[in-house]
């Protein structure tokens, strides 16, 4: 059997989903990707934007996630310690409201 990421030109089930970011520890554009969607969804709590990010098993160190409203953040992993993020924040947004993420 060969693994459907390893076939070149393969898609992965998330291809085309805008929402859904998948991330690994060799990926160079983690943090600018994770400052993107908060500034989309910082004061966006009527908007129609909803975000999964998802980090593949790995130590992300360097990486700080704010979650802002209809942002979800996991890992895609079966044990929690197989992620190490280097922070993670539920900050207030533009205006207010951490406490409805």
């Amino acid at each position: 059997l060969v693994a459907a990421s390893s076939v070149v030109g393969a898609s992965r089930w998330y291809d085309g989903l805008e929402g859904v970011k998948v991330f690994s520890p060799g990926d160079s554009n983690v943090q600018q990707v994770i400052d993107e969607v908060w500034k989309k969804q910082r004061g966006g709590q009527f908007n129609e934007n909803r975000f999964a990010l998802i980090f593949t098993r790995g130590d992300y160190k360097d990486v700080g996630v704010a979650v802002g409203y209809y942002t979800h953040i996991m890992g895609a992993v079966e044990d929690p310690g197989e992620v190490k993020l280097g922070d993670v924040v539920s900050i207030n947004g533009d205006i207010g409201g951490a406490t409805q993420n």
